[in-house]
């Protein structure tokens, strides 16, 4: 595999830039020039290599959805596809990697989220993550109930993905570990809700 380009380098370097100003700023007071200053490149940069603040917010969310998917599915590849997959799944989204403690990567999703209240781009960028993310749930269950109505499927994998995200940030913010056996259980109860189908348990 080839070098990156210089300029996949210096759109990786201000990504990572404008992530880390999320984190310490928030979305609102995360400036052209803050983040011009924080990847120490000239903001002429920024508009060259990314585009302007628009621009820069919905690569820097398509950004973290790289990321933020590569936590998941590679995790989801590596299960046996017969068996418990849907209960190894919930393990993992309830009381394995998923919800260790909030990365930076997290932190800067957490700022988009409270920024996009007011932000039109940050809220139709953050829709397309989550859309991906509960796309990938869905799959996952109409694999394990293929006879289910894809409505009712579908909402079950909203539900898992809001007890997902926002068990993550609440242990984060210090509850203790109990509380995330607790929406796992919550979570089997949704998906033994499809009915069982051969061999899927959760």
């Amino acid at each position: 595999m080839g070098r990156p380009s210089l300029g996949a380098e210096r759109r990786e370097q201000i990504l990572e830039a404008f992530e880390r100003c999320l984190v310490t700023r928030g979305l609102e007071a995360t400036t052209l020039e803050a983040v011009a200053a924080e990847a120490g490149v000239q903001r002429a940069a920024i508009r060259h290599f990314v585009g302007n603040r628009d621009e820069l917010i919905a690569a820097s969310v398509d950004h973290l959805t790289q990321k933020y998917r590569a936590s998941y599915a590679e995790e989801f590849r590596s299960l046996h596809p017969t068996g418990d997959r849907l209960g190894a799944i919930l393990d993992y989204l309830f009381l394995g990697g998923f919800v260790s403690n909030l990365s930076r990567e997290g932190w800067a999703t957490e700022a988009l989220r409270a920024a996009a209240a007011c932000d039109d781009e940050a809220r139709k960028s953050l829709r397309r993550m989550y859309g991906a993310f509960e796309k990938e749930l869905l799959s996952e269950l109409t694999a394990a109930y293929p006879r289910v109505d894809p409505e009712r499927a579908r909402g079950i994998a909203y539900a898992i993905m809001c007890l997902a995200e926002e068990g993550t940030f609440m242990q984060a913010v210090g509850f203790p570990a109990s509380r995330a056996r607790a929406a796992r259980d919550a979570a089997g109860l949704l998906v033994r809700s499809l009915g069982r189908r051969g061999a899927a348990r959760a």
